[in-house]
C-alpha cells in the first residue's frame, strides 16, 4: 500500500515538475525572441535611415503631424501629374532619387505594405507598418543632414 501511494506521490511531484518546467522554458523562449526581433528591427531602422534619410525624416514628420494622428497610408506620384484618390501622404518622384525602389526595399523588409498595384492610371497605395511607424515617430536623427 505504501508503495502505491510513494508511486502516486512520485507520479504528481514528476508531472508538476515536467510542467512547470515546460512553461518556463516557453515562457522565456518567446521573450528571448521577442527581444531579438526588436533589436533586428532597430538594427535594420538604423541601417535604413542612414541609406535613405532624406525620405524617412520627411516620413516622420508626416507621421507626427497632430492632424493627421492616425494616417498611415501614402502614395508615390509625380509633381505635375498626380492623381490619387483617397487620403494618405504623398511622396513624390521629382524630390527622392529611386523613389519607388526604395519603397520596394521597405515592402521587403516588412516596413510598408502595397495595398493597390496602380494599375488603370492610379498610383500604388502602401500603408505603414505599425512597428516601423513607431520608429520614424520615435526617430532622433539628426535634422540638419536630413538631406543624404
Amino acid at each position: 500500500m505504501i508503495d502505491l501511494v510513494d508511486a502516486g506521490i512520485g507520479f504528481l511531484v514528476g508531472t508538476a515538475t515536467g510542467t512547470c518546467g515546460s512553461y518556463f522554458a516557453v515562457k522565456y523562449t518567446d521573450k528571448r525572441k521577442s527581444k531579438e526581433h526588436r533589436n533586428h528591427q532597430k538594427k535594420l531602422f538604423r541601417e535604413l535611415s542612414n541609406e535613405h534619410k532624406k525620405l524617412l525624416w520627411e516620413m516622420k514628420e508626416d507621421l507626427i503631424n497632430p492632424k493627421e494622428k492616425y494616417q498611415m497610408d501614402f502614395y508615390l506620384g509625380s509633381k505635375g501629374g498626380f492623381g490619387g484618390s483617397g487620403n494618405g501622404y504623398v511622396y513624390y518622384y521629382e524630390e527622392h532619387e529611386e523613389l519607388e525602389n526604395i519603397v520596394k526595399i521597405l515592402q521587403s523588409k516588412a516596413c510598408v505594405i502595397k495595398l493597390s498595384s496602380g494599375t488603370k492610371g492610379n498610383v500604388a497605395q502602401y500603408r505603414f507598418n505599425e512597428w516601423f511607424a513607431e520608429m520614424l515617430r520615435n526617430w532622433k536623427g539628426d535634422k540638419r543632414n536630413k538631406c543624404h
